[in-house]
């Protein structure tokens, strides 16, 4: 129990808040109050209270003496409130206008792909994203140690977080590194045995599970990031990175997407293209659309037709929608109609066309070939023959070459000086 509440009540923060927290609430009421930005009469006061409150609740000593006497013993510890807009600076890397100096050191971010469907990215979609993530401990206040006190100097690297080691680079030749003190791990310090914190180890954070609501809205992209600010891992003094999502779209069987268009394939029979057909689409969000093809109209092998704003929601536009391209294949019968039934299509067709007899007295000559079916597996191995005969070539072009040389011998082409 806190003995005073008002610099949790400042920042607008629970008297257990983290320190991820706090930070956040400052940020966001520092920029509300600023007076550059906010020219309320009472903006000024406001301003410099968050930053009295964050420059006490951000400094672990302070803030349990305040926690435990509150303003009064802070007082007589000889705490005072120092300049807003300098603490402002040094947050934010500057003011307003840029310049000062650096905040706090920050995280490395984590990315996470997650794979979704076209359906999703058309219809938008939640998912939950579970991550593992360190959290500064709450019991100790991220300092490691069951007192509050900070922990002691390490011995073994005197605080510097680094020993000297020798090792062999070659034979007689020794080289002296740094390597991180495997004593304190690198931090400098090092908790006493019997004052360890329990829930953290020693170890300053504790790692805990945390479910992320992702919302996918309609038409985003593949490859697009969606950023969750802080939700990385936290560590004494460092300020959490933030987690981002990327989203990976799986191909889909129908429609593959261009831009804010999509595309399909259609397949019709030969009567329909010839007489008029209703094209029949089940669309990514389970409509059937239904395109008439007026009669006369043709349906040609590969040709693309347009359905207008049937494509693609357009991001944080969803209201308007690209194009649906639908290209045409004409399925044909697998035989041949009767004779008699040919004559009755040439006759609306308007018949074959005409081939002349071959004139063996004629200019051009003309030959007579076989139609044969394709066959995959007799082409693999015409292939394969090919680029046997080259090796056999290429190779006898080298003995050809290496038993005459190119040295001026035999035949060869010469040159002579002028």
């Amino acid at each position: 129990m806190v003995k005073d509440k008002k610099f949790y009540d400042v920042l607008g923060v629970a008297p257990t808040a983290t320190q991820a927290e706090i930070k956040k609430a400052y940020r966001k009421n520092a920029v509300k109050f600023h007076p550059d930005k906010n020219k309320d009469p009472d903006a000024q006061e406001k301003f410099k209270a968050c930053g009295e409150a964050y420059e006490v609740l951000s400094d672990e000593k302070k803030r349990e003496m305040y926690d435990k006497y509150g303003e009064d013993g802070l007082k007589e510890g000889g705490f005072s409130a120092g300049d807003p807009s300098s603490l402002f600076e040094a947050f934010f890397g500057g003011g307003f206008g840029g310049g000062g100096r650096r905040g706090p050191q920050r995280g490395d971010d984590v990315v996470f792909k997650l794979t979704v469907d076209l359906q999703d990215l058309y219809r938008g979609a939640q998912r939950k994203l579970a991550v593992r993530r360190n959290r500064l401990c709450e019991t100790c206040r991220g300092n490691g140690t069951k007192s509050g006190r900070e922990p002691p100097r390490c011995n073994t690297c005197g605080g510097h977080g680094v020993v000297l080691a020798t090792q062999q680079v070659g034979p007689g030749f020794l080289q002296r590194v740094q390597r991180p003190c495997p004593e304190c791990r690198g931090a400098g310090v090092k908790v006493a045995k019997g004052d360890v914190c329990a829930p953290c180890k020693g170890e300053k954070v504790v790692e805990e599970k945390k479910i992320l609501d992702v919302y996918i809205d309609k038409g985003m992209e593949s490859g697009q990031k969606l950023t969750f600010s802080g939700e990385a891992d936290e560590a004494p003094g460092i300020e959490a990175g933030d987690v981002v999502v990327v989203l990976q779209a799986r191909d889909h069987s129908r429609f593959e997407r261009d831009g804010d268009d999509l595309r399909t394939t259609v397949r019709v029979p030969l009567v329909e293209a010839l007489s008029g057909a209703v094209l029949r689409i089940n669309a990514l969000d389970e409509r059937e659309l239904r395109v008439a093809v007026p009669p006369g109209r043709v349906l040609r092998p590969g040709e693309l037709l347009v359905v207008r704003n049937e494509g693609m929601p357009h991001y944080r536009s969803p209201q308007e929608r690209g194009d649906l391209l639908v290209r045409i294949e004409v399925d044909f019968p697998e035989q041949s109609p009767s004779t008699e039934q040919m004559a009755t299509i040439e006759s609306i067709l308007g018949g074959r066309r005409a081939v002349p007899p071959i004139d063996e007295d004629g200019d051009m000559e003309v030959d007579e070939c076989e139609l044969a079916d394709f066959c995959a597996e007799r082409d693999r191995k015409r292939r394969a023959a090919r680029e046997e005969r080259k090796e056999r070539q290429a190779a006898d072009e080298e003995d050809r070459r290496g038993g005459h040389g190119g040295h001026g011998h035999g035949g060869g082409v010469q040159c002579a000086q002028q």
